[in-house]
């Protein structure tokens, strides 16, 4: 459990105050409305898809395992062969191609693996960086006067305003938040973008070896 965690357990009550203030409308003009246009969520169930996010078990060591498997690959297309003939032919074009889908060195699979494992380890670190950073957002609406308005104020008219206005600001605070961190997490994958297309090539088609037009004889 991480300060996100810790954080969310005294957050959600307010949070629900607010989604709850906000579904009947926010103040004309306040700076939430583009918030909640390009988000489409409000503030308290975007907070709980933030809160979702975990890091990705996928260590670096598991890909140099796979990354060892590959070189016995390798190793074990490197064998020569003991026959002759069109059907080896064919097949020692076929391993060729193998071969070259695993060592090509400008595209091999170890390092479309390498590359994905540093993917990985900066979607870990996007992940860590925005839960600390919207525990930070929630600390600081906990603190703050709208808060109190929001859980104490009374039902009159004057009061329900001032609730809906404390409400809108409090969301457009933890809104903008998470506008940052999701943006952030597009710039992300944009960058790596090409790399990933890298990992998903697909493995070279195989031919179908020719046959070796030979007659079996048996003697019956």
């Amino acid at each position: 459990m991480d300060a996100l965690d810790r954080i969310d357990l005294t957050a959600a009550d307010l949070l629900t105050r607010v989604d709850d203030a906000l579904a009947g409308g926010a103040p004309a003009g306040h700076r939430i409305w583009p918030l909640l246009r390009w988000i489409r969520l409000l503030p308290g169930e975007a907070t709980r898809s933030i809160v979702a996010l975990r890091p990705i078990e996928f260590s670096q060591l598991e890909l140099g395992i796979v990354g060892d498997r590959l070189d016995g690959a390798v190793e074990a297309l490197a064998t020569d062969l003991e026959w002759t003939g069109r059907a080896a032919e064919a097949f020692q074009a076929s391993r060729e191609r193998e071969e070259r889908f695993l060592i090509d060195p400008v595209d091999s699979v170890v390092d479309r693996y390498d590359s994905l494992g540093s993917y990985v380890d900066e979607l870990n670190a996007w992940i860590a960086e925005s839960r600390v950073s919207l525990a930070l957002q929630l600390a600081t609406v906990l603190r703050s006067a709208e808060a109190v308005t929001l859980v104490v104020g009374a039902a009159s008219p004057a009061d329900q305003t001032a609730r809906g206005i404390a409400a809108a600001e409090i969301g457009a605070a933890v809104l903008a938040a998470i506008e940052e961190i999701i943006r952030s997490g597009e710039q992300l994958h944009e960058e790596w973008a090409p790399q990933l297309a890298r990992v998903h090539r697909p493995r070279p088609r195989s031919v179908e070896p020719p046959s070796s037009g030979t007659t079996l004889r048996f003697e019956l």
